[in-house]
């Protein structure tokens, strides 16, 4: 379902996208996307090019780099990635350069691969 609120100035396109976790929503306006909960407070602000919710953590993509949130939309991981995938069983892939692995919500890594050539 998509629906049309104004949000101060910006009339926003909301495409009504429940996550089974939280009960958080999808917001876009022009290319940008943000979240909102159930009572229509933002989460995040729709200034990011990619927005993933996940458990327990939310991912959110601006420039090229990425960053993690909780659902208040503190900043939990500062944007350091330059490519990551939404926290699944409690880990998030993720890539740094060469480097990628997975780290934990507290963003310390498990497993890393510094992308050094094998012999």
């Amino acid at each position: 379902m998509i629906l049309l609120r104004a949000f101060g100035a910006a009339l926003v396109a909301v495409l009504a996208l429940p996550v089974a976790a939280q009960p958080v929503f999808t917001i876009g306006s022009g290319d940008r996307l943000g979240l909102i909960d159930r009572e229509g407070k933002i989460i995040l602000p729709p200034e990011f090019s990619e927005v993933k919710p996940g458990r327990p953590l939310i991912l959110a993509t601006k420039g090229y780099k990425t960053a993690f949130f909780d659902y208040s939309g503190r900043m939990v991981i500062e944007p350091q990635f330059s490519f990551a995938r939404a926290f699944h069983n409690g880990l998030a892939g993720v890539s740094m350069g060469r480097a990628s692995g997975y780290i934990r919500p507290d963003g310390q890594f498990v497993w890393r691969d510094d992308g050094a050539p094998r012999n």
